[in-house]
């Protein structure tokens, strides 16, 4: 029985076993935060800095308009950088807060219960146009489904994903 063809089954069996075993393993490490991806890491340094202090306008942190109160703060700098008053309706642009509400209606309902419709979230940040109009749209958010929208928002995105969002995000002025 020198060459038995089943001789090589057992070891095969076993090492594809180990290596179901590892692939398993890491994915479940990966899945529950032990291990982490360079995007990961990146979406959390994003989201961290999402989270400063809004209570002043910083230039080089778009991320701050996920703050429902940051449009104060943007209201204050408009008028301390330009002296003029700051025109609430020329910002809010071809928008109306009834827009604003649908755009926090359709951004809920791009969370699946077996599929997300990534889609539909990437057009809502589409129709957003300012660092101030996207405040508004968290204000709106938090009220309405008391929730933070960024948070929201990771829970169903992986960080690609999310960084689409806050890619547009950073491209946005701060107001008009």
């Amino acid at each position: 029985m020198k060459n038995d063809p089943t001789q090589y089954l057992l070891p095969a069996l076993k090492l594809t076993g180990a290596a179901a075993l590892v692939y398993t393993a890491y994915h479940f490490m990966q899945k529950f935060g032990i291990f982490s991806t360079a995007e990961e890491r990146e979406a959390a340094k994003l989201v961290e800095a999402a989270g400063k202090d809004a209570s002043v306008v910083d230039d080089k942190n778009a991320l701050l308009a996920f703050n429902p109160n940051y449009r104060d703060a943007l209201i204050k700098a408009y008028k301390a950088k330009t002296g003029k008053t700051f025109d609430t309706k020329k910002q809010l642009g071809q928008l109306t807060y009834t827009a604003f509400a649908d755009i926090a209606f359709n951004i809920k309902n791009a969370k699946g219960t077996f599929k997300d419709d990534n889609n539909k979230l990437y057009g809502q940040f589409r129709r957003i146009q300012t660092q101030f109009q996207l405040s508004d749209v968290s204000s709106i958010f938090n009220k309405a489904y008391k929730q933070d929208l960024l948070e929201y928002i990771r829970s169903f995105t992986n960080p690609t994903e999310l960084a689409v969002v806050l890619k547009m995000v950073k491209g946005m002025p701060q107001y008009l």
